[in-house]
């Protein structure tokens, strides 16, 4: 993953009151939330030229979310991957990585045998979510890596680096999937009574 050429601008303030977004008994208005943010912002930086917008804030929300947002920005209407950020959830870095995970369009995982969809340990989507990899004194708790299905829906692993199994026994090496040589197998994908909706996948962090 390469985040060269983010930047970070502000603090801003936004036109409407806390109550405004987050009305007593309705569900929040974050698309308004996300276009109120970005046109402050638009004033700094040309905001249609990110994919995504993180947005920071420093006041509580009723959850930190993530995920994608139709909206009108500088006369530009698009697709953006967006995060909002509570106070509540910082200061820690893996809170962020999650949800820019959701903001690329990736869901939850699991475990063929857990009971919900916070239980697989090895995916910053689930469980490792708040499992620290790293302890930074400004950041705080940084996540662990995300699995290979995750880094396929990004284009990240190439087609010729996926092995997708058939019927009979296969023999192949798997190169670990963070920071990989540049040749060798990432992923195999085991297809489930030949489906191709369906499968496992094999992989080494």
């Amino acid at each position: 993953m390469n985040l060269a050429g983010s930047t970070a601008v502000g603090w801003y303030t936004l036109p409407n009151s806390k109550d405004y977004y987050f009305p007593a008994g309705q569900s929040a208005s974050a698309e308004q939330l996300f276009i109120d943010c970005a046109s402050q912002a638009q004033g700094t930086v040309n905001v249609p030229d990110f994919y995504g917008i993180n947005l920071m804030f420093n006041d509580s929300l009723p959850r930190t979310f993530g995920g994608k947002q139709q909206a009108t920005i500088g006369g530009v209407a698009r697709v953006y991957g967006v995060t909002w950020i509570s106070s509540l959830s910082g200061p820690d870095l893996s809170t962020v990585e999650h949800e820019m995970g959701h903001a690329y369009g990736w869901l939850h995982s699991t475990t063929p045998d857990a009971h919900d969809e916070y239980q697989n340990a090895w995916d910053i989507m689930s469980a490792a979510y708040n499992n620290c990899a790293i302890d930074d004194p400004i950041y705080g708790c940084g996540g662990k890596q995300t699995i290979a299905d995750n880094r396929v829906s990004a284009g990240w692993i190439p087609a010729e680096r996926q092995y997708t199994a058939g019927p009979s026994t296969h023999h192949i090496a798997l190169d670990r999937t963070t920071l990989p040589p540049s040749t060798g197998y990432l992923v195999a994908i085991v297809p489930i009574n030949g489906s191709s909706q369906k499968y496992l996948t094999i992989e080494t962090l």
